[in-house]
C-alpha cells in the first residue's frame, strides 16, 4: 500500500495518534502521481520541510 502524500504520514507518526483517516486514490489520482514513487533510498525514509528553511528526517 502506497500513500500520494508521505508528507501526511511523516505529520501522522509524528503526532503519536494511533489511527488515521484515509480515503482510496481513484486509478487516475494514482497515474497523475507515479512521479512521486520513485525514492534514492529505498523508501527508508522521508524528508519533511518544515517551512522557514527546516526540515526532519523521519525513518
Amino acid at each position: 500500500m502506497w500513500t500520494l502524500d508521505h508528507r501526511r504520514l511523516g505529520a501522522f507518526k509524528q503526532s503519536g495518534l494511533n489511527e488515521i483517516s484515509i480515503q482510496w486514490a481513484t486509478p487516475e489520482e494514482v497515474a497523475s502521481q507515479m512521479w512521486k514513487m520513485t525514492t534514492k533510498n529505498g523508501g527508508t525514509s522521508i524528508k519533511l520541510k518544515l517551512g522557514n528553511g527546516e526540515r526532519m528526517i523521519i525513518k
